[in-house]
């Protein structure tokens, strides 16, 4: 659980600091973003009768225009960031994914791992792992990380968690409205509650209006489902 990761922020910062040893001459930036932006075609990914059916649910024509926006921001928002130092990045740091036995720790589910900046990775793990409620905690991390770069990605890391606060939400959207139409991994519901809390305080500044819409689409995604 979350509480025995905390307690070996070492270690989990020291196998994802391993991880980012592999390096890679190619970026994967450009499959990065597609990835996120593509989830919000819908009409493309649906057949007809269940687009139809969605084009109706509530919230959906407001979110069209979220994720219009989320996107149109990404977009501007990526061009200032630097695409060097690419490394292999899980970028799915959950607690789930995050196997611990005893004393040994190892990430598993690389079916989203990408080339990338590292900083992609630790914005992601940050995020995913709540590290950002905790500012001691998360300064703990990169130190436990790298040391000697500590300054560098204290300085560059809110950029990219800008950056991915908004990619998340885009995806827990998006995974809105395909479990409402499909009605899929129910289980997971929670998951997305309690991802949305934990991005919701760092994109309220930026898009207050959004937030109406979107406290009541997760306070009422249990009714939906």
């Amino acid at each position: 659980g979350q509480s025995e990761l905390l307690s070996r922020l070492n270690q989990f910062a020291s196998c994802l600091r391993l991880l980012h040893t592999n390096k890679s001459e190619s970026s994967d930036f450009e499959l990065f973003l597609e990835y996120y932006f593509t989830q919000g075609s819908f009409q493309e990914i649906l057949n007809e009768e269940l687009y139809n059916t969605l084009t109706k649910t509530k919230y959906f024509k407001k979110c069209q225009s979220i994720l219009k926006e989320l996107t149109t921001t990404i977009k501007l928002q990526v061009k200032n960031l630097v695409d060097s130092d690419i490394s292999i990045c899980h970028m799915n740091l959950t607690e789930s994914n995050i196997l611990v036995r005893g004393q040994m720790m190892k990430f598993i589910n690389f079916d989203k791992s990408l080339a990338l900046n590292p900083l992609w990775d630790l914005a992601m793990a940050s995020i995913k792992l709540d590290l950002v409620s905790y500012p001691k905690l998360e300064s703990k991390f990169l130190m436990c990380y790298d040391k000697f770069n500590y300054d560098y990605n204290c300085e560059a890391l809110p950029a990219y968690k800008d950056i991915a606060s908004k990619m998340i939400l885009h995806d827990l959207i998006c995974s809105y409205f395909f479990k409402i139409i499909i009605k899929i991994d129910r289980n997971s519901v929670y998951n997305l509650y309690k991802q949305y809390e934990t991005i919701r305080h760092l994109i309220h500044n930026e898009f207050p209006s959004f937030l109406e819409v979107l406290d009541e689409m997760f306070g009422d995604f249990q009714k939906q489902l």
